[in-house]
């Protein structure tokens, strides 16, 4: 699974009500009937994930003191489109509209239908989060205040309906996060302030070294108490455009191979259940076979933007997180600098949420870059150990007879 801002919850599964946030990739697959085609499908060139990390001061995602009705929003949508002729060409990440495609997401953030479970208010939620990417990141490039806006009041419009209990909002915060966007938590409008100039040029060098590496191989093992040997594993290979990620937990495998066309996910069913989000019917038919996930969908979108490169430093960095302690410590004969921290598992703060001990381990060579993260929750722990960095790999795309294309199963995504 991915190793973004939600990689507690792959282990931590008695954390109750996070639960759902567990994978908003698979969140997206399971609501494809609804957000399926969202995209341009265009061939237009797209442009790598902008740098949004608070140390470049970007504005935090806050809501706005006015809280628009969903016509309201839909109108400032279309009429920010029409006043920006660039939009019809630009693209971040595969996210690229045409008109229509706008308005079919817009309708799907805008959907008033009543959210019957924490899941199907999740799904709702982040049927907005692309448009708020997407809006925000025109605005951080070409620093257009006036998009920035937009997407506050996208969000606003996203979170003013969903109860706090219910943990909607932190899925949707959570998930912004690990695509890069600061988002302010409650009563702030700015993102936590870094410690130190020391750390905050440990976490710039390693920033940038993420990015220059362009692949990075990682072996990811989580622990319960009590375990010798571990109860999850995840290995994969990340890079710009490619990557491959195999997931094991128990008796559950799945699989993750991205491609620059398509996104291919597979598994047996009780990994397709449990790591993918599919309901068991679909599982039973996918099994042996590869679920194609096009490009300029929003599922695709949601794959590239947690499990590729540019979405690395925010998954593992410290980026806005106060109380970060440096240490220059010797880790296996070699000299290391050692940032340890402690963090949320919805990135919030608030109280009641689970809480990690995490610890990042930067080699001491200009780059910084990382070598071993430990997670604690508990008597629970994760480690993910980074390797081979910059060594470029290809994904192959599975054999065409072995594959069904996502919108032929999207007809199923959410039944029993």
């Amino acid at each position: 699974m991915p190793f973004g801002a939600q990689k507690a919850l792959r282990l931590w599964r008695r954390a109750g009500s996070l639960v759902p946030a567990l994978r908003p990739s698979a969140a997206a697959l399971a609501s494809a009937a609804a957000l399926a085609a969202c995209g341009s499908g265009g061939s237009a060139p797209t442009q790598s994930a902008p740098s949004t990390s608070v140390h470049s001061q970007a504005p935090a995602i806050s809501p706005t003191a006015r809280v628009p009705s969903a016509t309201a929003l839909e109108h400032d949508v279309t009429a920010f489109w029409s006043a920006h002729p660039g939009l019809s060409s630009y693209a971040v990440q595969d996210v690229q509209y045409t008109p229509s495609s706008l308005r079919r997401v817009v309708a799907a953030c805008t959907d008033a239908t009543p959210a019957s479970s924490t899941s199907s208010q999740a799904q709702r939620l982040l049927a907005c989060a692309p448009l708020i990417y997407f809006f925000y990141s025109y605005g951080r490039q070409g620093e257009v205040v006036s998009s920035i806006d937009l997407a506050d009041e996208i969000y606003s419009y996203a979170v003013s309906g969903a109860p706090a209990s219910t943990g909607a909002v932190s899925i949707l915060a959570s998930t912004l996060r690990g695509w890069g966007i600061p988002v302010a938590s409650a009563g702030s409008t700015t993102p936590a302030p870094v410690n130190s100039p020391e750390e905050e040029g440990f976490v710039r060098a390693a920033d940038q070294g993420i990015l220059a590496a362009g692949a990075v191989r990682i072996l990811i093992k989580g622990y319960s108490e009590g375990d010798r040997h571990p109860v999850e594993t995840i290995s994969a290979e990340i890079g710009s455009s490619y990557s491959l990620e195999t997931s094991a937990h128990g008796d559950a495998t799945a699989t993750i191979r991205i491609t620059p066309e398509a996104a291919y996910v597979s598994g047996d069913p009780a990994g397709l259940i449990g790591l993918i989000g599919l309901p068991s019917a679909t599982a039973a038919r996918m099994h042996g076979r590869w679920i194609e996930v096009t490009r300029g969908t929003p599922e695709y979108t949601d794959l590239t933007t947690e499990d590729t490169i540019s979405a690395l430093p925010a998954s593992i960095l410290p980026l806005g997180v106060s109380a970060v302690t440096v240490r220059h410590q010797t880790v296996a004969g070699k000299p290391a600098e050692v940032l340890s921290w402690r963090s949320t598992a919805d990135g919030t703060g608030s109280t009641g949420s689970v809480e990690l001990d995490e610890s990042l381990e930067l080699s001491a060579s200009p780059t910084h870059l990382p070598e071993r993260e430990t997670t604690n929750v508990g008597n629970e722990s994760q480690t993910v150990s980074f390797l081979d960095w910059g060594q470029s790999f290809r994904v192959q795309a599975p054999p065409s007879a072995a594959v069904v294309p996502l919108r032929e199963i999207s007809g199923t995504a959410g039944t029993p």
